[in-house]
């Protein structure tokens, strides 16, 4: 396994969590279904586990990774299929006269249809549904 990107720091010695976050992406990639633990994805990285840890969190948020614990640590795989993923959302019910729509992306688009409204979003982003109580 190359290892060449090791050498690309910056003045101060270190690397970029974009830079980070490609090379980890790489490596967990290339470990398919076998996984790899964060332990030994930061050495390889080198890099400190807190760096790895920010960039699982991200990945595990874009839903791009799943995690397990395992007796050494947090065991990390990439999702497959991306195709599905972040595309599915619970679906509750909720009792109210009036809603309240949050999201950390932008709402570009509501169509008011009768019965139901339509909300469009950017991308996939997160969004929140809650009961304005008044």
């Amino acid at each position: 396994m190359n290892h060449h990107w090791l050498l690309e720091q910056n003045e101060e010695g270190t690397m970029k969590l974009k830079e980070i976050a490609a090379h980890a992406i790489e490596i967990i990639k290339q470990r398919g279904t076998e996984g790899i633990n964060n332990a030994e994805l930061a050495k390889i990285v080198g890099t400190p586990k807190r760096r790895v840890y920010d960039v699982i969190a991200i990945l595990k948020a874009a839903n791009l990774i799943t995690t397990e614990r395992d007796g050494a640590g947090t065991r990390i795989y990439w999702v497959e299929d991306q195709e599905n993923v972040s595309k599915e959302m619970s679906s509750q019910t909720l009792f109210a006269s009036k809603l309240k729509v949050v999201t950390e992306g932008s709402i570009y688009n509501v169509a008011n249809r009768g019965s139901e409204v339509v909300i469009e979003l950017d991308d996939y982003a997160k969004l929140s549904i809650e009961p304005v109580n008044e």
